[in-house]
């Protein structure tokens, strides 16, 4: 079982600015550390520090109009921050009349849960999935 324990202020001090220095690189490192970030911190992240990283994602993107190389870190930044992002969370309805918890980045519909368990995996909902679409 995780620790449960919230991010001491160095701990979150020191995401924040790590946070911060990969969004301006293009290296595997930065494209590995959104993931790396959600698998072991997630769970001790609280509402000030999501919103934090979401709000420097944003901010970093709008500047430049991209976060690393497009194609290779913005797809892993923009996922991360639409998980953390509590505001871009929605319920949807499933052909098979299940409901899921979801966020959405890069063109594509990710269940939330999934994400959060399985960070580097590529696991998203195909549109044809979803009742009404």
């Amino acid at each position: 079982m995780k620790k449960t324990t919230k991010l001491t202020d160095f701990e979150s001090t020191m995401l924040w600015s790590s946070t911060r220095y990969f969004l301006g690189r293009q290296t595997i490192a930065s494209a590995c550390f959104p993931a790396d970030v959600i698998e072991n911190w997630h769970h001790r992240l609280d509402k000030t520090d999501k919103e934090l990283i979401v709000r420097d994602i944003k901010e970093h993107f709008e500047r430049n109009g991209s976060i690393g190389r497009r194609e290779i870190d913005q797809p892993h930044w923009l996922k991360f921050a639409a998980a953390l992002d509590e505001d871009a969370h929605e319920d949807i309805n499933l052909i098979d009349g299940s409901t899921c918890r979801v966020f959405r980045a890069n063109g594509k519909v990710y269940p939330l849960e999934q994400y959060l368990y399985y960070p580097s995996s590529e696991t998203y909902i195909p549109e044809e999935n979803i009742e009404g679409t």
